[in-house]
């Protein structure tokens, strides 16, 4: 390694974690189920909603069990992506990917509903089995649906219909009602299946950030994207959609705060100016509605985003700020 890649391995390490020294002890799964109730008791959190991935989800299942009588309202997800599970097992120092078909998947769940009946045996509120996030596929999410009978009791899927975040037509996706409206097949298509199953589950969209890979700097952290944020919640409500998680509170471009000063971009204040809105037809979201008035009335302001996002994020906040104060909402437009 010569001096300049040094360098650059340095100035690495110092946007993350501390690099791991060769004779580091390496943690157990038992050890790291341990690691999550120090967290927890550090901040003194007395109910928690933890979400993990395959060996993620199998931890927190250990750290249930752990500490059962210390966190009584544990919300516990299995939540595993069936479309790109990865399946580690060692073959001579090589991963093998292998999808996970939906009768297994429903087979495991089952077994995993079993294992908390056991441990919350007595317990009023036990955990939520919520399975099973990834992309939905009509196809698998009917089979999974079918076979996983009363085992699971949400059913979640991601979404980022808008594609990379490095694409260049990001903008034009987000105000562009016609494209918006291609993810309401997904939204129907899971309603649909879950109203003709025997299942109580409900929907929920277990992540969903717009734009994969972080988002876009100055797209997913500026006004524009509201229009997207706004339009996937509403579209939400329509299909009887009970939760929706946004990708993230704090990381990447999407988050609804700035990963660095925590100050709120502007999807966090359309969130609390939703209540002030009400759409009036079913069939189209308020935001979808805005877009087309606009279209036709003054094309010209669809470009708005020309000008805002050069601004800071701290103009932002005062510019929502005013319009709260003024009693501003797009209900009075």
């Amino acid at each position: 390694m010569n001096g300049r890649q040094k360098v650059e391995k340095k100035e690495l390490l110092q946007l993350g974690a501390p690099e791991i020294v060769p004779d580091y002890p390496i943690l157990s799964v038992d050890d790291l189920a341990d690691q999550i109730a120090e967290v927890l008791n550090f901040f003194g959190l007395s109910a928690v909603m933890c979400m993990g991935v395959a060996a993620g989800a199998y931890i927190l299942t250990l750290f249930a069990m752990k500490v059962l009588s210390a966190f009584p309202l544990l919300v516990l997800s299995a939540k595993v992506s069936h479309l790109a599970d990865t399946l580690v097992t060692e073959n001579l120092g090589k991963y093998e990917l292998r999808n996970v078909f939906a009768d297994q998947y429903a087979s495991d769940i089952a077994a995993l509903r079993n294992i908390f009946h056991d441990v919350y045996r007595g317990i009023r509120h036990k955990p939520l089995i919520i399975a099973p996030g990834g992309f939905y596929d009509a196809n698998w999410f009917q089979e999974f649906v079918n076979k996983s009978g009363k085992s699971v009791d949400v059913v979640s899927h991601h979404i980022y219909n808008l594609g990379a975040g490095v694409d260049e037509h990001l903008i034009e996706r987000i105000l562009d009602p016609s494209y918006l409206d291609g993810v309401a097949s997904t939204f129907s298509g899971l309603k649909n299946i879950l109203q003709k199953s025997a299942t109580k589950a409900k929907a929920w969209v277990g992540e969903a950030g717009g734009a994969y890979n972080n988002g876009h700097h100055l797209v997913s952290d500026a006004f524009v994207y509201s229009f997207w944020y706004l339009d996937q919640l509403r579209m939400s409500t329509v299909y009887d959609t009970r939760t929706y998680c946004r990708q993230s509170l704090v990381g990447g471009n999407y988050g609804l705060l700035n990963t660095y000063t925590f100050v709120p971009n502007p999807d966090y204040y359309s969130l609390l100016k939703l209540t002030d809105t009400r759409a009036s037809n079913n069939k189209m979201t308020l935001m979808h509605y805005l877009c087309k008035v606009l279209a036709d009335r003054s094309p010209g302001l669809l470009d708005f985003h020309l000008d805002l996002v050069s601004l800071e994020a701290a103009t932002k906040v005062m510019i929502y700020a005013w319009l709260e104060k003024e009693n501003y909402s797009t209900a009075n437009c």
